[in-house]
């Protein structure tokens, strides 16, 4: 097992830890779940300030904007900008 992962392991004080090596039947189901854990090693709690769901709200509709081909990535991004300066002005 990955040392990162044992230690993931033992600092949660886990008696057995759900991650599982290449080589057992489990791992083979979830192929994610290396880059998962290598992901949590980086990964940092979202901030809850009191604006933030309407603030990643406006980075969610940008990016779909863009996916579903109803703006260039310079229209959403403007747009985005437009409105996330608007809620950073509400009082």
């Amino acid at each position: 097992m990955d040392p990162a992962v044992t230690a993931l392991c033992v600092k949660e004080d886990l008696t057995r830890c759900a991650i599982n090596t290449p080589n057992e039947e489990n791992y083979v189901d979830r192929p994610w779940l290396p880059v998962q854990i290598q992901d949590l090693e980086i990964g940092v709690p979202a901030p809850q300030t009191p604006k933030y769901q309407q603030l990643a709200q406006q980075i969610l509709d940008m990016t779909e904007r863009v996916y579903d081909g109803s703006q260039t990535v310079s229209e959403s991004v403007a747009e985005a900008c437009s409105k996330i300066d608007a809620i950073l002005a509400e009082a």
